[in-house]
């Protein structure tokens, strides 16, 4: 398979990593994706693009779903997505 470079999809604001994508729709898709907050801590957050015209994908703003935990706990540093399960 050869790709196509398209350009950028989405522009986070300071870092973007660890992409995972879900079908929602026909053409909808939801991203899934680890960002940083002012101390450097990992957060997981989400966006929507609908890729119906590949020329001018459509992106809504992105979400933060989980923060760092308190002090002390297993993700006092952040949390970063690694996969979901569909039940």
């Amino acid at each position: 398979m050869n790709w196509e470079k398209k350009g950028l999809i989405f522009n986070s604001t300071n870092y973007a990593s660890v992409p995972i994508s879900m079908k929602i729709a026909d053409s909808l898709y939801r991203v899934f994706f680890s960002d940083r907050d002012n101390l450097n801590r990992s957060r997981i957050c989400s966006f929507e693009m609908d890729i119906s015209d590949l020329e001018n994908v459509k992106v809504s703003k992105y979400r933060v779903l989980m923060k760092p935990g308190s002090i002390g706990n297993f993700d006092d540093s952040g949390v970063m997505p690694s996969c979901f399960l569909i039940q």
